[in-house]
């Protein structure tokens, strides 16, 4: 995945530059993920189609794509496609839930009405070995080891391309002293803000 020259802010990458070189490596799958425009997708599917490469653009409305809806074929726990893009953040500091998420017993399937949270249906019995090993590890050591022995397997079979940090812009009052976590949104711990007095 890359970001293309309607992102100027951000790269400067040519779409047929990009298509050019995915064509050289032989890349399976090739996606842009622009941001603030989708200027770049309809010179992307042009480059490609020109390319010999075939591409069916798919737009989905967060609310439908999003739902829990089971007779919907665009949800995104159904995955019919090749390549899909949207965020999941790891929204704590320990990856045990996270990762936990693309073990095979939480694979999406027609049976558990797709409720489960592994969309991209990957099965990969060393790292459910090394996810179970780690959810049993009490020393920390080889915890931390066993989670980056799981996270290198699923970056080896390319379960999902981290494409993105989106960078936030936060701002306060002088005198207001907010409790900010990288881990959760801005407002998670406004329980724990408080405002200096000011003399």
């Amino acid at each position: 995945m890359a970001m293309t020259r309607p992102s100027a802010l951000r790269t400067s990458s040519s779409i047929p530059g990009l298509v050019k070189r995915a064509q050289a490596l032989r890349m399976p799958a090739l996606a842009i993920t622009d941001t603030m425009t989708l200027a770049g997708v309809v010179r992307f599917s042009q480059a490609c189609q020109k390319a010999g490469i075939d591409v069916e653009l798919k737009s989905v409305v967060a609310s439908v794509f999003f739902s829990s809806d089971v007779a919907n074929p665009d949800t995104y726990a159904k995955f019919y496609a090749d390549l899909e893009m949207f965020q999941i953040p790891m929204s704590q500091p320990d990856p045990a839930q996270h990762m936990r998420r693309y073990h095979s017993r939480n694979v999406a399937t027609k049976e558990n009405k797709w409720q489960g949270v592994n969309f991209p249906r990957w099965v990969n019995k060393d790292y459910d070995a090394a996810i179970d090993a780690a959810e049993a590890e009490t020393d920390l050591v080889k915890r931390a080891a066993l989670y980056i022995k799981a996270n290198d397997i699923m970056m080896q079979d390319t379960v999902f391309i981290p494409v993105m940090h989106r960078l936030k812009v936060e701002a306060a009052a002088n005198t207001l002293r907010p409790v900010v976590s990288g881990w959760a949104n801005e407002t998670d711990n406004l329980f724990d803000w408080y405002r200096e007095a000011t003399g």
